[in-house]
């Protein structure tokens, strides 16, 4: 079961979008910020996910980001390109981060939906 995870999305130079969840007993704390050349200090709260926290944990293991193959040494994106960090951790696992530059897992866009359905927690 996930315990943290944090995933940070980089637009060199200028845009950049963080997402932070974890586990607390029964409660799914998140946290997302974008930040745009218009939008430099976005003043965001962390939120406490309303909706089924099971079927949302269900979701996120199904994506099996432990054997996501898409990582990179840590290098400085190019100009126009964007990078990713996936930060993570399971109960009882130890921590673990993937990292892509301008690829991505087939798995993503079901992330995307993922933080999209904690955006419209709201």
């Amino acid at each position: 079961m996930l315990d943290y995870m944090k995933l940070t999305i980089s637009k060199w130079p200028e845009i950049y979008t963080m997402a932070e969840v974890h586990l607390d007993e029964d409660d799914l704390y998140y946290n997302i910020q974008h930040v745009t050349p218009d939008h430099q200090n976005p003043d965001t709260e962390e939120q406490i996910y309303t909706g089924d926290v099971d079927e949302w944990l269900d979701d996120f293991e199904a994506l099996n980001i432990k054997e996501w193959l898409v990582q990179y040494d840590r290098v400085e994106p190019e100009e126009d390109a964007t990078s990713w960090d996936l930060e993570y951790s399971f109960v009882d696992e130890d921590y673990d981060v993937k990292q892509g530059v301008d690829d991505y897992p087939d798995e993503w866009d079901a992330l995307m939906e993922l933080l999209e359905r904690l955006e419209d927690n709201k």
